[in-house]
């Protein structure tokens, strides 16, 4: 099985020639398409869904039930529960939720079970979780640099906070649009600091919603740029 995989893997490496453009959300990738004799090569970001990703106002019922001070949504990964264990100290003075699939490999002896839904969601009542959360986090996994929830949080309408990289602060601007951290510790500073002034971290969240509907950021946007390279080339 693992001969007929890695046959299966080289035969599409070696179509890549073949192809006039190769497009790649994921920048550390662009060089090795190049080596691999990729004709050209373009970083093409990932983006939000207008018709998916939207403000969606919950009830009071929902609001009441989805709420939390600092909310994450995401698939379960080993650096994940260890950076979110490490928030969580005696009497955390704010609440936590977490969505998502996979949690259930997390330790069973964490902290965070406590803290987590044990369920993946999607759709509307995504956006009425996020609508309902004060802070959203936005964690990667290396090597991404951003993903698509980098664009889907700010165009839910929601206050991001996340992993601090060269492309989130060239997508946006830091400490106006959304707002970055490098280590736990300041994670925890950056949480305690925007809970505390809801003044500013609404303005950075219209900002960010702002961004990204008004500055080509949706996957209309991106075809739009697959679709001008075409026939630029053609």
């Amino acid at each position: 099985l693992n001969g007929y995989y890695r046959k299966a893997r080289n035969s599409i490496w070696s179509c890549i020639p073949k192809y006039d453009v190769f497009y790649s959300p994921k920048s550390y990738q662009l060089d090795l398409l190049r080596k691999c004799g990729a004709k050209r090569v373009e970083f093409l970001p990932y983006a939000f869904d207008p018709w998916c990703h939207y403000p969606v106002e919950p009830s009071q019922y929902e609001r009441e039930s989805l709420s939390s001070s600092v909310v994450f949504i995401g698939s379960w990964r080993k650096e994940r529960e260890e950076i979110l264990e490490d928030l969580i100290t005696p009497g955390l003075p704010w609440s936590l939720n977490i969505w998502g699939g996979q949690w259930e490999k997390m330790n069973k002896v964490s902290p965070l079970r406590k803290y987590t839904k044990f369920s993946p969601v999607y759709g509307e009542t995504q956006a009425k979780i996020f609508s309902s959360s004060k802070i959203a986090l936005a964690f990667l996994s290396p090597p991404d640099l951003h993903t698509a929830r980098s664009f889907e949080i700010p165009a839910y309408g929601a206050f991001m906070l996340a992993e601090r990289t060269n492309e989130h602060t060239t997508f946006f601007r830091e400490g106006e649009e959304i707002a970055c951290f490098s280590s736990v510790s300041e994670l925890s500073e950056k949480i305690n600091y925007y809970l505390s002034h809801e003044d500013e971290r609404e303005k950075i969240a219209l900002a960010g919603y702002q961004k990204v509907k008004n500055e080509g950021h949706s996957y209309v946007d991106r075809m739009k740029e697959v679709l001008r390279i075409f026939h630029e080339i053609s």
